[in-house]
């Protein structure tokens, strides 16, 4: 009764997702790689829309089932409406296949086959092991969702002061409180499966929306670096934050990259879109904050040099709007409660100009972000050397509908580093402590989207004679 319980709560927060996506979406045509991604950014926005309703309705009343239901009624009516209202498609046009399957397609599918097994393996036994999550998630994340279940109307004096964690947004115990009331007891399954669903929403849409800009091949490679990287299964399995964020982050690449081969309006449609996914990544986690500056900057940055000024001040300001409905759920939230640990810490230390001018510490942060970039995805060997040996084996080549694309994505992942580094610049606390236990967490939320743009720069591998459209037909294909 648990699992179809949780399997119909799960579905209509699915179903507002999916209304949401359909009335925004810009994709003309048929094609079995926009199906996909449209299917795996509904998941992700409609597990974080209901989070965020949820959240709301609690602030308004108390946590009941009654306030989950209604805030659910009302996203699904706003929902609805929004579907009504979303824009002609364009004229759909019939899907072309890229070339026939030859044995390279089949070793790929083999290789997603083969590194699924081992992922899903590796993901049960450590739900197993760790049914109530890593520390951060029974410590902050899931001891947040049951002060919104067990407190009442007093639900937020959990999260003051001694409390870990007391500013950090609440997507994910939201997510999980929303279950636990509507089951009416606190199933270690729910935490579980919300993790393991936007761990695979993550791998899906990176998948898919390779494989609508740069054909099946390269898509079916990014499904497996995903899956193969055993850091993406532990992340995505420790019911934190993590995981949640990396694929708003991805989802809003995905959708402005998706925006480029659109035409005016269904482009604006994409960029609510981006705006949205930006906004639930801010309400997921402190770094989301930053990644919507860095997006909004990147992608300004980009549409002004291409499309003048004013163009890149009316999509900053779409981009805003669509993430605006979550940002002032955040704001209130963030209004509410004292500020977070490392914030008042770096208050009370001082010192900062030391910090900044120090050249120790320059060494120190760059060494650890080389060690940890070395080690990125957690494979047994470094993965970068193979990515390397891929681009020199097939050469690189950036088509000329994804130059914006991937010119944007490169410039999203080099500021958020340089962010990354500035805020370890800044910390007051010991970097021999804080790096080598924050680090890993922040590099698997931009490894998603390094996957992309790796797949944006990377020529698709080829056989002799195999059939290829030329690039311009690449996207309508799936």
């Amino acid at each position: 009764m648990i699992v179809v319980g949780l399997a119909v709560t799960l579905l209509v927060a699915w179903l507002v997702g999916w209304l949401v996506v359909s009335a925004g979406w810009p994709g003309p045509g048929p094609s079995r790689a926009a199906g996909v991604m449209r299917v795996a950014l509904a998941l992700g926005l409609g597990l974080g829309l209901s989070s965020a309703a949820f959240s709301a309705a609690i602030d308004l009343g108390r946590p009941s089932w009654t306030a989950a239901a209604l805030a659910d009624l009302v996203l699904l009516a706003v929902a609805l409406w929004l579907w009504a209202r979303r824009q002609p498609r364009m004229p759909a046009r019939e899907l072309t296949r890229v070339g026939r399957w030859e044995w390279i397609d089949r070793v790929l599918v083999a290789g997603v086959l083969l590194t699924m097994v081992p992922a899903l393996t590796m993901a049960t036994v450590r739900t197993i092991a760790y049914p109530h999550g890593d520390w951060d998630a029974w410590a902050i994340w899931n001891a947040k969702a049951r002060y919104m279940v067990r407190a009442g109307e007093a639900w937020r004096a959990g999260l003051l002061p001694p409390n870990a964690g007391t500013d950090y947004p609440l997507l994910v115990p939201g997510a999980v409180a929303r279950e636990w009331i509507y089951l009416k007891q606190e199933t270690r399954l729910a935490p579980a499966v919300i993790a393991g669903l936007f761990t695979a929403a993550t791998v899906v849409l990176a998948s898919a929306v390779v494989s609508l800009r740069r054909g099946r091949r390269l898509g079916l490679l990014a499904a497996i670096l995903l899956l193969g990287s055993p850091s993406v299964i532990v992340y995505g399995t420790s019911q934190c934050a993590d995981m949640p964020v990396g694929f708003y982050l991805l989802a809003a690449v995905a959708l402005l990259t998706t925006a480029d081969a659109a035409g005016q309006m269904p482009r604006r449609g994409a960029l609510l879109l981006a705006g949205l996914s930006l906004g639930l990544g801010a309400w997921s986690k402190n770094e989301g904050i930053y990644y919507l500056v860095v997006v909004v900057l990147a992608h300004s940055i980009v549409r002004a040099s291409g499309r003048g000024l004013r163009a890149a001040i009316f999509e900053a300001a779409t981009l805003g709007a669509g993430a605006a409905p979550v940002l002032a759920i955040l704001a209130h939230h963030r209004a509410v409660q004292p500020l977070g640990w490392t914030l008042t810490h770096v208050t009370r230390q001082g010192a900062f100009l030391n910090r900044v001018l120090d050249p120790e510490r320059y060494r120190l942060i760059g060494a650890y972000f080389l060690q940890f970039g070395a080690d990125l995805g957690g494979w047994a060997v470094s993965v970068l050397p193979l990515l390397v040996l891929c681009a020199l084996a097939w050469g690189l080549r950036v088509e000329p509908g994804n130059r914006v694309s991937a010119g944007r994505a490169a410039l999203v992942l080099g500021l958020a580093v340089a962010g990354l580094f500035g805020v370890y610049l800044t910390a007051s606390n010991d970097l021999d402590w804080q790096m080598p236990t924050s680090l890993p967490r922040l590099y698997i939320q931009l490894w998603p989207s390094a996957v992309l743009l790796f797949a944006l720069v990377v020529r698709s591998p080829v056989v002799p004679g195999d059939a290829r459209l030329p690039s311009s037909a690449a996207p309508a294909a799936a």
